[in-house]
């Protein structure tokens, strides 16, 4: 076995610390497989990069006052030091510990958020979920091709949902470099809302491929990352993604480039 020293940023290091603890060989592991999959991987239908990323300044956030929401956006982010937004007709609203949902309406930074403008093209009325297996196949019934990034709002009320107050990264570490394990709640008899978002593999640079469900209850004051579910009598609206608002932090840590506030990606996916 070869050995080599490659530098990293802090933020990377302290991810790699979080997966691998300390146990030098988990870390290797870690490492080897990353460095393998961005070498033998596949590198996109247009190639490598004629020029790498150069790094740019210090790291900037923006406010949520730099930005407009639609009355028919949701989407989701994250506000320092990493709890969950969940955007939904327009309002933003933050995850707190123990599945709490509080509306913003403070002007706070927002580091990451994803919003779409949605417009459903595909319905399914009165049906019913047993779990989140369940709500899944649903979701596959009504997304159209393995390509398509895609969207989902389901509306009812939930016999049972659980639910996690914060994020995991890829890996299943939380946003806060915690374990995402254990971290739930479980709520009964509460209407809400359920924001889905598929994503292949393809589009991984948005979100890390497969679904993502979010739940939030504006009248209960109830939310998070949703684990489970179970309901019937719900509601479901789709569509496929063709314009996609992303906002993103600005700074070396990031690998961003261009405007440091909000970046709107038209088309980003291929339709199968």
């Amino acid at each position: 076995m070869k050995s080599i020293a490659i530098e990293i940023s802090d933020s990377t290091y302290h991810k790699i610390r979080c997966l691998g603890s300390t146990d030098v060989g988990s870390i290797n592991r870690i490492a080897a497989a990353a460095l393998a999959d961005y070498l033998h991987g596949d590198v996109g239908w247009l190639g490598a990069a004629s020029y790498p990323l150069r790094k740019s300044g210090q790291s900037t956030h923006i406010s949520i006052s730099a930005f407009t929401l639609q009355l028919q956006e949701l989407g989701i982010g994250m506000t320092p030091p990493g709890a969950p937004v969940v955007i939904l007709d327009g309002h933003l609203y933050r995850i707190g510990a123990n599945g709490t949902a509080v509306q913003i309406t403070e002007d706070v930074s927002v580091p990451y958020a994803m919003m779409v403008n949605f417009e459903a093209e595909t319905l399914r009325n009165d049906f019913e979920s047993a779990s989140i297996d369940a709500l899944v196949d649903h979701c596959e019934s009504l997304r159209a091709g393995s390509n398509v990034f895609y969207v989902f709002r389901v509306d009812g009320r939930f016999r049972n949902i659980t639910v996690r107050s914060v994020l995991a990264s890829r890996g299943g570490v939380q946003s806060n470099g915690n374990s995402a394990a254990g971290s739930t709640n479980r709520f009964e008899d509460v209407r809400g809302t359920v924001i889905g978002f598929w994503s292949s593999r393809f589009t991984s640079a948005v979100c890390a491929p497969g679904y993502h469900f979010y739940f939030i209850s504006p009248d209960e004051g109830r939310g998070g990352v949703m684990v489970d579910c179970s309901a019937t009598g719900l509601r479901m609206l789709g569509m496929p993604v063709t314009r996609l608002r992303i906002i993103r932090p600005d700074g070396p840590d990031h690998s961003s480039a261009g405007d440091p506030t909000e970046i709107v990606e038209d088309d980003p996916v291929i339709h199968t």
